[in-house]
Order: C-alpha cells, then sequence, then structure tokens
C-alpha cells in the first residue's frame, strides 16, 4: 500500500484553491458579468466589477463602471431639472 503525505496532500489543496482564485474560467466571468448587470445594489456592482477586475478583466470592470456613473449622473440631471421646475411653478417663473 502506497503511503500518501498529509503534508503533499495539504500543499496540493492549498495551490488547486489558489489557482481557482486566480485563474477564474470563461464560464464564470459570463455568469458574473450577468449578475452584475442585474444587480441593483450599486455596493454589490462595485463588488462584482472587483472581481471582474482581479479576473484580469479590467477593461470591462472599467467601461461597466463608466456606464454606471453615466446612469448616475442622467438620474441626478433629472432630479435637478425636476427641482427647478418646482421652483419655477412656486415662484411663478
Amino acid at each position: 500500500m502506497r503511503e500518501i503525505q498529509a503534508a503533499a496532500i495539504e500543499q496540493a489543496v492549498y495551490d488547486l484553491i489558489l489557482e481557482a482564485s486566480y485563474n477564474i474560467g470563461p464560464d464564470v466571468c459570463e455568469a458574473v458579468r450577468r449578475y452584475r448587470d442585474a444587480e441593483p445594489s450599486p455596493t454589490g456592482r462595485a463588488v462584482l466589477n472587483q472581481l471582474l477586475t482581479r479576473s484580469g478583466r479590467e477593461d470591462q470592470a472599467m467601461m461597466t463602471t463608466l456606464a454606471g456613473i453615466i446612469v448616475v449622473l442622467v438620474i441626478i440631471i433629472q432630479m435637478i431639472n425636476e427641482f427647478f421646475n418646482a421652483v419655477k411653478t412656486m415662484f411663478q417663473l
């Protein structure tokens, strides 16, 4: 019977975990993208962007971040427009 040292198993498992952590497959990246696009929370989207960034997909994470900023700015501009319309109505301008 062959004996396997516990330290060898421990090192092999450690190496596999590191490999899985750093080299995310394209199928997992695609799933993360889908969940990120459907995520309603800005914090959740930021976390998923970081995951994509760390997996070597910096370009897509940057584009998603920029798209998120643009969406937020559009919402803020709409709110400012509504505010000014309310002020105009209130003061009959």
